[in-house]
């Protein structure tokens, strides 16, 4: 039963992810916008850009008016449907920085914090866990929401992440603004742009700093996004919203299939000492460690290795699914 559940896990994993790249796909192809990589120039390749002085909008950073920039306002003037920004109330109901939260008290168990680098791991680790007496008041602020959006911006710009149900109540850092999609926006919607090849370019674009760089939320705001029609935006979104319904349950079965297991190590019976009518049991104590062998997972790929090809052929492909 706990291999049966990760085995679930990793495939619900897959499908959401499969359903993220369809959400991309799709939106490129009902506005009709090329995929920036097979019109703008490598970022390998050094390029120079003209601009005019009545362009500049106050910001002289070359980053701000790189090509590959300048390529993708192109095509959004190109597209037919209407255009306006992320800080559009019609768009968003809020894009929130965290501007309060300094000060903080850890416990062993309390609100799990994340980092802006946990924020994209299948199951965080490594986490703080904040004192719930003494932040209840920054919670308004700091606590994550289904649906929530999470964009990094300081240090590593631009990674997008609309958070699942279970990560409901937990806190982030303040190194990733929060946007909250409108009642009538599909945050779906609104995470495929602002991930896709297009949102990444703009948020990019808007960074400053020199050895840190940031983004903050009024730049965040500015960053334009085109308004399809409602039905595309529901295609496109809904895909993104049932991904993260699978994330959720992948996630649940996961911490399902941990548990099973710590709770079986806690409540192994202890081995007992090797006898006469059975000598090839070994106690506990009689076992030694030694750190110069190699890892169990390495030697089982060594003797698969040695395994004929025909014979991997002969073994079922849905045996992981029936192996408990």
């Amino acid at each position: 039963a706990i291999g049966r559940l990760m085995c679930e896990a990793g495939e619900l994993r897959d499908e959401a992810n499969q359903l993220l790249d369809e959400a991309d796909r799709l939106l490129h192809e009902r506005l009709n916008l090329p995929y920036l990589e097979t019109i703008a120039p490598s970022s390998d390749v050094s390029t120079v850009s003209k601009i005019k002085a009545s362009q500049l909008m106050g910001r002289l950073e070359g980053s701000f008016h790189a090509e590959e920039v300048i390529d993708a306002e192109t095509q959004l003037c190109r597209l037919s449907v209407e255009i306006t920004d992320i800080g559009n109330p019609r768009v968003t109901k809020e894009v929130r920085a965290i501007t309060k939260f300094r000060k903080r008290v850890y416990v062993e168990k309390g609100i799990p914090l994340l980092n802006s680098k946990q924020l994209f791991q299948v199951d965080p680790v490594g986490l703080k866990f904040l004192a719930k007496g003494a932040h209840s008041k920054d919670l308004e602020e700091i606590a994550l929401e289904e649906k929530m959006i999470a964009v990094t911006c300081s240090g590593t710009i631009g990674r997008v992440q609309i958070n699942p149900k279970y990560m409901e109540g937990w806190a982030s850092s303040q190194d990733a603004i929060r946007i909250i999609a409108s009642s009538n926006m599909n945050a779906g919607y609104l995470y495929t742009w602002l991930s896709s090849d297009y949102g990444r370019c703009f948020i990019k674009r808007q960074t400053y700093g020199s050895v840190i760089v940031h983004i903050d939320r009024e730049m965040l705001s500015s960053i334009p996004i085109p308004l399809p029609p409602a039905k595309i935006v529901s295609e496109i979104g809904n895909l993104v919203l049932e991904a993260n319904k699978l994330r959720n349950q992948a996630w649940h079965n996961e911490q399902e299939a941990i548990s099973r297991l710590e709770s079986w190590i806690a409540n192994k019976p202890t081995v007992r000492e090797p006898n006469k009518t059975s000598p090839n049991k070994i106690a506990v104590e009689d076992i030694e460690y030694d750190p110069n062998e190699i890892p169990i997972w390495q030697l089982a790929a060594q003797i698969s290795a040695k395994v004929p090809e025909k014979e991997w052929a002969q073994v079922p492909a849905d045996l992981s699914q029936r192996f408990d």
